[in-house]
């Protein structure tokens, strides 16, 4: 399992001149990516493989005030085991087709029949067009 992401870290202002995570080793898991939004300032993270304390070192400054500095660390601990999802699929109850109406049945025949209807006549009219040329 790999944890992948960023760390956001929010004050006035901000104008991040570094940001930087480092895993257990001492090694960088940041990308360097430096994303600046309103109050807060963020930083890519590169997959997190290894189990141990990580720090975040930071330089922020802000405009016409004095640069804050610091650092904090946050642990992280690889699972043990890791195990795919086994889905258990459940049954759904059927569904009832919706009953159509008397009265829309009724409806749809005499539409049918008009057409049978008015194709009768129709044909009848253009046989008289057709023999009186």
């Amino acid at each position: 399992m790999t944890v992948t992401g960023q760390v956001t870290l929010l004050a006035d202002a901000p104008d991040a001149s570094s940001i930087t995570v480092t895993d257990p080793n001492g090694g960088r898991v940041d990308d360097g990516t430096i994303y600046i939004s309103d109050m807060s300032a963020t930083v890519g993270v590169r997959p997190l493989v290894d189990s141990g304390t990580y720090t975040v070192s930071y330089l922020l400054a802000a405009e016409g005030e004095a640069p804050l500095e610091g650092s904090f660390t946050f642990k992280y601990q690889t699972p043990s085991v890791i195990s795919t999802a086994n889905p258990n699929p459940e049954p759904t109850q059927s569904q009832t087709p919706a009953s159509s109406s008397w009265g829309t049945n009724v409806f749809i025949i005499v539409l049918l029949i008009l057409a049978l209807l008015v194709t009768v006549g129709l044909s009848l009219y253009a046989r008289k067009l057709f023999a009186n040329r």
